[in-house]
């Protein structure tokens, strides 16, 4: 897909990001807010760059700079700032076992899909597996129509967050929501970079709160990666297991591009437009372990 850019002149940034050259966009882009510094819009460009490149405190500190120079663009930066600081605390929940924040009491499912983030960190891989299958073995299934195609069950691909859809909010909160109590997803069309990095859908769930949020479309463990392609959502790599020693039966985890399973297709998050629970899932009603 084409990333989105800024219509300020981005002397070439542009041109390199499409080519998959992020590194080399953001060097290029600096020169151009080096150059002028009063470009706002340019300086805005850059802050998305970092942030496809990882590089969430470079990007808060540009945008802040923006807030100095033209305190009128405070409030529109606002939600984009609280977004950098929700992805903070979704790298936080999968590398340092800080806790999502949930709607209500997690579901069986989803309580041992942390089980098995906490194995992985402990180096205790073949918990972990054991986890993830049973996570699997209580998620509860359920008729989906995806992009307006029916399919028997929907999951994310990679095991570390299969039972769940990951969100993050404007004001700055990060979510796990099992994907049984989510009834309607309605991507938005993107209009610039960032866009595809934080996909805006418009969510309706079960006994939540409804509304726009934020659907992260590059997978966490992707942060320590120095391939721009899977920085950039262009390719998914899949691995078992985490760490040296680690088994090469054990959890699926992704880098790049999240997918999700809509039956027995894989389909990229970038691609999808809508989706629609059909019926209950089997199981939904199930209360915590």
């Amino acid at each position: 897909m084409k990333m989105m850019t800024s219509t300020a002149d981005i002397h070439g940034a542009a041109a390199l990001l499409q080519a998959g050259l992020l590194d080399e966009a953001i060097d290029a882009q600096l020169l151009r807010v080096r150059a002028h510094p009063a470009d706002t819009t340019a300086r805005h460009f850059l802050a998305e760059l970092l942030v496809a490149a990882g590089e969430l405190p470079r990007a808060d500190r540009q945008l802040d700079m923006i807030a100095d120079q033209a305190p009128e663009q405070a409030v529109g930066l606002a939600g984009f700032r609280q977004l950098i600081r929700a992805e903070l605390i979704r790298r936080e929940v999968m590398t340092e076992g800080r806790v999502p924040d949930f709607l209500d009491t997690p579901p069986p499912a989803v309580a041992k899909a942390l089980e098995a983030l906490v194995a992985i960190r402990a180096g205790r891989h073949a918990d972990a597996a054991a986890a993830v299958i049973e996570a699997e073995s209580l998620r509860p299934r359920g008729a989906v129509e995806v992009n307006g195609a029916r399919v028997d069950d929907f999951r994310d691909a990679c095991d570390l967050t299969g039972p769940v859809l990951e969100l993050l909010t404007a004001s700055g909160r990060y979510f796990w929501v099992p994907l049984e109590r989510v009834r309607r997803m309605v991507f938005q069309a993107p209009r610039r970079l960032i866009d595809l990095i934080w996909r805006p859908v418009e969510v309706e769930t079960e006994g939540g709160p409804d509304g726009m949020v934020f659907m992260p479309t590059i997978y966490a463990l992707t942060a320590d990666s120095e391939d721009a392609a899977l920085k950039l959502g262009r390719r998914t790599d899949w691995a078992t297991g985490e760490g040296p020693g680690a088994p090469q039966a054990g959890p699926i985890s992704g880098r790049g591009q999240r997918c999700f399973l809509a039956g027995d297709e894989l389909m990229p998050a970038l691609e999808l437009t809508e989706i629609r629970r059909l019926c209950p899932a089997a199981g939904s009603g199930e209360g915590a372990a």
